[in-house]
């Protein structure tokens, strides 16, 4: 491990980490997330290696020196500013590692992430997606599956699902708006999605009476 470098694991796994040859000590952070929701983010990470650069002056890293002096301080007042925080902090590094390996996806997966991605709110189904790429179904499955390691419909639930949060969190809005908001057209439907994905419902999100996803800080 080098200077501005990173890396994603699952705990425990056989894996090493070493000082660099011309380095005898670290300055670093870590950050142990624990549920399923961390451990599917994790499985469906569509980077090459679990290693990769991270700028100092990053969005990633900044959050993180954030949420380290939020702990420090004990300025985590409950269980949902902390799942909170924790959910965020997964979106930024998705958004920066989708940066750093887009440029490899073909043009028809491009196209249909950023399909997804502005009309995540509409009626879409493999057939409408798979129509913006120009490909078959078929063909198109299987290489969105390739090249980001999960399903067009479970990619689109993850945009879904974000966006969800996002309201569930600063909005008084019902759940039936949020769900008809974010492409679902019932609240039952969503509250379903909602659950199978986080392990609670909408509503339990809001009111922080559950855990959206455990989580666990090492201070060093």
């Amino acid at each position: 491990m080098n200077k501005n470098e990173a890396f994603l694991v699952n705990i425990p796994s056989e894996h090493r980490y070493y000082l660099p040859a011309d380095s005898d000590h670290w300055h670093f952070f870590y950050l142990t997330l624990a549920g399923d929701f961390a451990t599917q983010y994790t499985q469906r990470s569509s980077i090459a290696s679990p290693v990769f650069k991270m700028p100092e002056d990053s969005a990633v890293i900044h959050q993180l020196k954030m949420m380290l002096s939020l702990a420090k301080n004990d300025q985590f007042t409950s269980l949902f500013q902390a799942s909170k925080e924790s959910y965020h902090f997964l979106m930024n590094l998705q958004a920066y590692l989708s940066d750093l390996s887009h440029h490899t996806f073909p043009p028809a997966i491009e196209q249909a992430i950023a399909f997804m991605t502005a009309h995540f709110n509409e009626d879409l189904d493999v057939t409408s997606i798979s129509e913006v790429s120009g490909l078959s179904i078929y063909h198109f499955s299987r290489l969105f599956k390739q090249m980001t390691g999960t399903t067009p419909i479970d990619f689109l639930t993850d945009i879904r699902l974000h966006h969800a949060c996002e309201r569930l969190a600063n909005t008084n809005e019902t759940i039936h708006t949020i769900a008809r908001a974010t492409g679902y057209q019932n609240g039952n439907y969503f509250s379903k999605v909602f659950k199978k994905q986080f392990g609670t419902t909408p509503s339990l999100y809001r009111k922080d009476k559950q855990r959206f996803f455990e989580r666990t800080w090492t201070i060093l």
